[in-house]
């Protein structure tokens, strides 16, 4: 596999289309994307905000029978976490691209059956979480159909008992 092939394959995917560029839409990549971000970003702040000193020091181990007397402290702060996130996402994104059918040459990786279900579930995910974004927006605009409907019928309400108390 060439350089610029591999680069392409690692590159952020976008979630819509740009008519000026010709970058086809991948939103199911886009979703596994933004989950990676999310997932580091929740990580780091599970570290800061919510997890106490002895957890964070059974995290610092790295052996069984090793104990430090410094817990694991947050490496980072909130907005440098994107510049460590990145190979992570470029991981997924490469597991992405040459997993599904494609028409370039690709190196020969195969899943382990355990990985390939993982991966199956973080693809029906991330199908999930589109189609759910997808349900919010029309649940959203029903809503706001709904209302309408009730402002106007409150309205010709208002106008029949108006014609109503008019005499004749």
């Amino acid at each position: 596999m060439e350089r610029p092939d591999l680069l392409a394959c690692i590159e952020e995917p976008v979630a819509e289309p740009d008519a000026r560029q010709e970058q086809q839409a991948e939103p199911v990549e886009a979703a596994i994307w933004a989950a990676m971000d999310g997932l580091a970003r929740f990580s780091q702040a599970s570290i800061i905000d919510r997890i106490g000193v002895f957890i964070r020091l059974e995290a610092i181990r790295t052996e069984m029978h090793q104990t430090r007397f410094q817990p694991l402290q947050p490496y980072m702060d909130k907005n440098a976490i994107v510049k460590h996130t990145r190979p992570w996402q470029q991981m997924l994104m490469f597991f992405a691209r040459t997993q599904k059918e494609h028409g370039w040459k690709s190196p020969k990786y195969r899943f382990t059956r355990r990985q390939r279900e993982a991966w199956e579930v973080l693809i029906e995910q991330a199908k999930r979480s589109i189609e759910g974004d997808e349900e919010d927006e029309a649940e959203d605009m029903d809503e706001e159909r709904e209302e309408l409907d009730e402002e106007m019928m409150d309205d010709i309400d208002e106008a029949i008992e108006v014609a109503e108390e008019e005499p004749v």
